[in-house]
């Protein structure tokens, strides 16, 4: 079906994601922080597609992150958007993979040999959700100490 787009708290979905990812990360001996502002943020969304989106991101950070790492969700209401930061303290990605791990099925040459993040379509996934809102999602890395998820929807003035 198509999408359904509602006023969602996105404060609401950042908690509810965090609660359900933290339960893997506790699995691996992981940190998992949610920082989200008190106040509601507000964006026009489907509720599932949402959901989805944020657990891929957050799956994806406690997949590469070695045991006693941290991981991190942050949510933040700029002036007219919504800016979603997924951190994690894991193996990073090599900048000229960054671009290609939001295509569908890319896995590098060179590290065929581990799992590489973002392998298959799960960013894919998230990318597509993320430009359905009108929204877009980027990444940045360093090698050895973790990458980060950004991603940006267009935010509702506080009804």
């Amino acid at each position: 079906g198509g999408l359904e787009m509602h006023t969602l708290d996105l404060s609401a979905h950042v908690r509810k994601a965090h609660e359900r990812a933290a339960i893997l990360a506790t699995t691996k001996s992981l940190s998992l922080i949610a920082r989200v502002p008190e106040a509601s943020v507000f964006v026009r969304a489907d509720a599932v597609a949402i959901d989805r989106l944020l657990l891929i991101l957050l799956d994806n950070a406690v997949k590469y992150t070695p045991p006693g790492g941290q991981c991190e969700i942050e949510l933040q209401k700029l002036e007219t958007e919504a800016r979603i930061a997924v951190r994690d303290s894991g193996i990073g990605i090599e900048n000229d993979e960054l671009e290609l791990v939001f295509e569908r099925f890319h896995r590098s040459d060179r590290t065929r040999s581990r799992e590489v993040p973002g392998a298959g379509l799960g960013l894919a996934i998230a990318r597509w959700i993320a430009n359905l809102h009108g929204g877009s999602i980027c990444a940045t890395s360093k090698i050895g100490s973790g990458s980060e998820f950004f991603v940006t929807l267009p935010a509702l003035n506080n009804i």
